[in-house]
Formats: structure tokens, C-alpha cells, sequence
């Protein structure tokens, strides 16, 4: 981990660490300074307790997902391109640094916390509702078959998504992730689209 790092970004990036090798219950503070070679004293300098370097940790799995979606936008992509831009770019994400697919494989767990309940709801809220968005727009421009309900495609798009993300870590992260979730959603894609002629 880079020397050059805020200490409370290195902190954050120590605890996705532990999550993805210990899991969730193995994240302690103890570990945490153990791991900086700091005390756990000097933890609370930059965090005032767990739930707070938890909570960091949940924010920086959700980090890019607006610079993403802002991308799309600055582009001007049109719909389904779009959708396949941002989960593209976020297989990438989990590809270049796959530890931090832990935090997605541990929101069930976070999520019976009232405390992390918000923070993870806000990002599969916005995630879910992007693509939702966009599939309208393409309902919209008559890109999608009738059957093809854009609330419904969106679940089903991100389910997708996230299986293939915990089949890639199943697997030992032994093929390209990126490539692979490009694939199925483009499959889901082609499915829904309105087949000209």
C-alpha cells in the first residue's frame, strides 16, 4: 500500500483487505492497527469508532459510480450503450481491484445494520435506477420489445451483474470479469431489444 496515501484513505483500503480475506467479522480495530502499525488509539484520530471506517469502506465501493454515469451523459451515449458502458466500467473496477468485491458480497450482512442500511440502499438505489432511466429512454425511442419492462430489466440486468461478479470470485478471479459481464448484459440486451424488419 502506497507510503503516499492519507492515512485515513490507507485505513479504509487496510479494512476492504481484511473484509475480503477475514470477512465482515473479522473486521477489527485491532486488526486494522496491526495492519497500518499504528495503535488502535491512532485509528481513532481519523475515525471515531468501527461503524465509522465501515462506513468509509461502503463509500468507496460506490466511489465511481456517478463519475461513471456522468461519463455517459458528457458523451452523450445513447441508452443501451450506456447501460453497457457503466457496468463495464465497474467490472473493470472490480477487476483492476478485486478485494473490493468483498463490500458487495457483505451488503446483506451490512444491510440488517440500521446504521450502514442507508449507505448501501443509496447505491443499489442509484445504480438500479440509472439503468432503470435509461431503459425508459430507449422504451421511449422504441428500442425495447413491449414485454420488455424497464424496472424490471434493471433488476434483472444488475442480478445478473452481481452473480457473475460472485461467480468470478467463486472461480478464483480465473477469466477476465470485464469481458464476461460485457457478454451477458449485451445477451440480456439483445433480448429486450425490438428486432427491426
Amino acid at each position: 500500500m502506497s507510503e503516499y496515501l492519507p492515512r485515513k484513505e490507507r485505513i479504509t483500503l487496510s479494512a476492504i483487505d481484511i473484509i475480503h480475506e477475514l470477512g465482515l467479522q473479522g473486521l477489527t480495530t485491532r486488526e486494522i492497527a496491526k495492519r497500518e502499525g499504528v495503535s488502535e488509539a491512532a485509528l481513532y484520530r481519523h475515525f471515531k469508532n468501527r461503524d465509522e471506517i465501515v462506513a468509509a469502506v461502503v463509500t468507496y465501493y460506490g466511489r465511481f459510480d456517478q463519475s461513471i454515469v456522468r461519463t455517459t451523459e458528457q458523451l452523450q451515449m445513447e441508452a443501451l450503450p450506456a447501460v453497457l458502458f457503466i457496468t463495464g466500467r465497474l467490472a473493470e473496477y472490480y477487476e483492476g481491484y478485486p478485494a473490493v468485491t468483498a463490500i458487495g458480497m457483505a451488503f446483506r450482512s451490512l444491510q440488517s445494520d440500521r446504521t450502514f442500511t442507508e449507505l448501501t440502499t443509496d447505491i443499489y438505489r442509484f445504480r438500479t435506477e440509472t439503468v432503470e432511466r435509461l431503459l425508459r429512454q430507449a422504451e421511449k425511442d422504441g428500442a425495447l420489445r413491449p414485454a420488455a419492462k424497464p424496472e424490471l430489466l434493471s433488476l434483472v440486468i444488475w442480478s445478473a451483474f452481481y452473480s457473475q461478479v460472485n461467480d468470478w470470485r467463486a472461480a478464483g478471479y480465473r477469466y477476465p470479469l470485464a469481458a464476461k459481464s460485457s457478454e451477458t448484459i449485451s445477451m440480456l440486451l439483445e433480448l429486450a431489444v425490438k428486432q427491426s424488419g
